[in-house]
């Protein structure tokens, strides 16, 4: 799977707000993204919050990427799983095998449907990477590696790269890259951190993942428009200009509108009536009070908070993505909507922007790239 210079990788967390922004994406985005999809907790619960078998989960899963995104190739990263401890079930099948079992018995008669990508990492369990190393040989899509910038830079890297290589029976041909250097700007120059990477030009595919937008909106003012500055576009647009003429060159990939690191919201927290909008080189926040807060207009908020970005200059017009003509459509018919509704439609103008974006700067006469 190699990727165009001008391809995007969104990271998203598997809610239902980031499934349906997804799947409100137009076939001419849908072309040029490969989401990194993150399973979490909740995704193994039921409504009341119950633990559910894995395999009534996973089935779920492999539905929901079925309706969201059809049968484009996805990465599915279950680091948020092995870390709260799900991904180490009591019967014999590992979930990476049951996810990879579950995506080809969906549609058995459409050979590579639902081309399922799994992500694995240098720190996985070594019972992690044999699941890997099946799935590889049974699917034959590869696998996606995902390493952090400070995995890059340390003394051991490259041997503990081999050894998980070895682990998986994968060569870098077969495997797609994923640098991440999630959250911040303090991030070291491209060139240092693709120097560290052996055989560079080999891999199937590179993306470079970071994202700036904070971890929540508590430090602006309510009832007030800001305007925070997209980092991580600002230092990939930038790096790449550096980079050597002949030197493999990543594509591009963010959180879109969400913290880089996952945490859960805690439980009973008052949300603020907040629009979260990506233009050019920063976002558009509009914060409001809590939904819940004691004389508050509670969802009210969303109808002038949208009323108001449709006459920016920023509002990119309600034909530009299905995320745009919601936020239309709410103020003039009165629909509130909820702040899963309204995360759907900033993730999904975020990523038609920035697919589009990649895209246009990729064309420009400067970048004479490589495939990625």
């Amino acid at each position: 799977m190699n990727f165009e210079q001008g391809w995007y990788v969104p990271a998203l967390r598997w809610k239902q707000g980031e499934k349906e922004a997804l799947g409100w994406l137009r076939d001419s985005a849908k072309s040029r993204i490969t989401p990194l999809v993150e399973l979490i907790p909740k995704n193994f619960k039921n409504s009341k919050g119950k633990r559910i078998s894995s395999k009534t989960a996973i089935e779920k899963i492999v539905d929901e990427l079925d309706q969201f995104w059809g049968d484009q190739s996805v990465f599915v990263d279950f680091q948020n799983i092995v870390e709260c401890g799900i991904c180490s079930p009591k019967n014999k099948a590992h979930l990476v095998e049951m996810l990879s079992n579950a995506a080809r018995s969906s549609r058995p008669l459409i050979p590579g449907y639902l081309s399922i990508i799994p992500v694995t990492r240098l720190t996985h369990a070594p019972e992690f990477q044999r699941a890997i190393k099946s799935v590889i040989k049974s699917d034959k899509t590869g696998v996606c590696l995902r390493l952090s910038v400070d995995e890059i830079f340390n003394r051991s890297f490259v041997s503990a790269l081999q050894k998980t290589l070895d682990k998986m029976g994968a060569d870098v041909q077969e495997c797609d890259l994923v640098i991440d250097a999630m959250y911040g700007t303090d991030v070291k120059p491209l060139q240092d951190i693709l120097d560290g990477i052996p055989q560079l030009p080999n891999w199937r595919s590179i993306t470079f993942l970071s994202g700036t937008f904070p971890k929540d909106l508590q430090e602006y003012e309510k009832d007030n428009v800001h305007k925070i500055t997209r980092g991580e576009w600002f230092y990939f647009r930038e790096q790449i200009q550096l980079l050597s003429q002949d030197m493999r060159l990543p594509v591009f990939g963010d959180y879109t509108v969400q913290h880089a690191i996952y945490s859960e919201p805690p439980d009973h927290c008052n949300p603020s009536a907040s629009i979260r909008y990506a233009h050019e080189d920063y976002w558009v926040i509009m914060r409001g009070h809590g939904l819940t807060h004691k004389g508050s207009l509670g969802n009210d908020q969303y109808l002038a908070e949208a009323q108001l970005l449709c006459g920016m200059d920023e509002y990119c017009g309600e034909g530009f993505s299905n995320g745009d003509e919601y936020i239309s459509s709410s103020w003039q018919n009165g629909k509130k909507g909820t702040p899963m509704t309204w995360i759907r439609a900033g993730i999904n103008h975020h990523m038609e922007f920035a697919s589009s974006q990649v895209q246009d700067f990729a064309k420009t006469p400067k970048q004479v790239r490589k495939r990625a």
